[in-house]
């Protein structure tokens, strides 16, 4: 089932990102995740709206949005591989026509995943925070 985060599953889904984004990016350094815990639990995911995936009673995933952006996306690595991620997806595309999402370049899983679900590759950028190449990719209704 896919619903609202509640503010005291805050904790479990920092938990989830943390645990995803060093699994999925091993080309940066796991203490640039670790570092960034914090402002996850204080400042990102709290001014987002956030949906969960509860499954068997258990947030196993969430996604979280500012406006039409995707702003994340993540699924807790012991359960990927079932479906999940696409669930998600799913949602968030069933709540706006149209959705952006940056997507480390070197993060072959994430573009794969995004491209199968009808996401193109709009821009390219450097991230700021980690001097790493991202794609910039969208998704409008109707263009799948």
């Amino acid at each position: 089932m896919i619903r609202k985060l509640q503010p005291d599953e805050i904790d479990r889904a920092v938990e989830i990102w943390l645990r995803a984004s060093i699994d999925a990016h091993s080309f940066i350094d796991r203490e640039v995740w670790e570092s960034g815990a914090e402002d996850m639990r204080e400042e990102y995911l709290p001014s987002a709206e956030n949906w969960a995936l509860d499954h068997d009673g258990e947030v196993v995933g969430f996604f979280s949005l500012e406006g039409n952006m995707l702003a994340a996306l993540f699924v807790d690595p012991e359960v990927q591989g079932r479906g999940f991620g696409k669930k998600l997806l799913d949602k968030a595309k069933s709540l706006h026509s149209r959705l952006v999402v940056s997507v480390y370049e070197e993060n072959d899983r994430a573009v794969s995943f995004y491209r199968r679900h009808g996401f193109a590759c709009a821009d390219r950028r450097k991230d700021l925070h980690t001097e790493h190449m991202e794609w910039v990719m969208e998704w409008e209704a109707g263009q799948e």
